[in-house]
């Protein structure tokens, strides 16, 4: 009987052994009625087979919804309320599955499929990344082409945070001054036409030199706005530190948003101030010596 049911490994297969099951129990009648069982549950295994996903369902697909979701407030900040992605979350989130479903969206007409790689590089080196595209709202071939680029200049999710360097505006009442002393230092060419670089400067006016204008010189996906939005407020969403027990000189930077989903204040205990009660998300504290219980809360004077 296991043999029979080992065996069942297809559906033709499944029929098979549910049909020569249903003869041998008519043969025997009610002595066996366990066969009868057996019987049912090959049919129930057989109605619930797993049929493979349509490429480009709703269903297995990622979206920015779904990382808000699972996004925690932090409530150490008396302003205004960030929030950070819990230490681990995006494992469970980004899949291998997952991701080739949700790019295999921008997918051009006459390709097959994603290539491993890029789902590879996705999963094992830039959820962070990927995460942060999507809450970019990137979709369809433009996050396709933001993780192949990323990919292709070595970006991965140890770089971050990206910094960005505001680059400054020109002053025209320097240049036209200069080219009134008549000093020969003049910004424009033999032609009379203005150099690239001058042309660069008078074009860049708030603009944001980045890693990410490296990959995206011309702007097809990360223009002014996505990469301001992407450096000064959406990596550190996604950078809640981890903190030591081992360690207690961590210094960490303005942007940062730390991990406390909950902060109390009181002035209990004397007339030194006013003393806050924190709690460290779960993930959030490495305690090799086990000095620390669970839920983790601290005290700041």
């Amino acid at each position: 009987m296991p043999l029979l049911i080992q065996r069942a490994n297809s559906d033709g297969a499944r029929q098979n052994c549910i049909d020569h099951l249903d003869q041998l129990s008519s043969q025997l009648g009610t002595s066996v009625a366990p066969l009868k069982t057996i019987v049912g549950n090959l049919a129930n295994l057989r109605g619930k087979s797993p049929k493979p996903s349509k490429k480009g369902s709703r269903r297995g697909i990622i979206d920015s919804d779904t990382i808000s979701r699972s996004l925690k407030a932090s409530n150490f900040d008396t302003g205004a309320v960030r929030s950070f992605a819990p230490n681990g979350s995006m494992r469970s989130l980004i899949l291998p599955d997952v991701v080739r479903a949700t790019l295999a969206k921008g997918l051009h007409k006459g390709q097959s499929e994603v290539d491993q790689d890029i789902v590879d590089y996705v999963v094992f080196r830039a959820r962070n990344l990927f995460a942060i595209c999507l809450m970019q709202h990137l979709e369809g071939p433009k996050l396709l082409e933001a993780m192949i680029r990323l990919k292709m200049h070595s970006i991965s999710d140890a770089d971050l945070p990206l910094e960005g360097t505001k680059v400054p505006r020109p002053n025209p009442k320097t240049n036209n001054q200069n080219n009134e002393d008549g000093d020969g230092d003049s910004d424009s060419d033999s032609d009379g036409e203005e150099s690239s670089h001058d042309s660069v400067s008078s074009a860049s006016v708030g603009e944001l030199h980045s890693r990410l204008r490296e990959i995206d010189p011309e702007k097809e996906i990360w223009d002014y706005s996505r990469q301001k939005n992407f450096i000064d407020t959406l990596q550190w969403q996604f950078l809640a530190p981890v903190f030591s027990t081992k360690d207690d000189a961590q210094d960490f930077k303005k942007s940062c948003v730390l991990p406390f989903p909950s902060r109390s204040t009181g002035t209990e205990g004397g007339g030194f101030g006013i003393v806050a009660r924190i709690e460290i998300q779960d993930g959030h504290i490495e305690d090799p010596d086990d000095l620390v219980c669970s839920p983790s809360f601290f005290f700041f004077f």
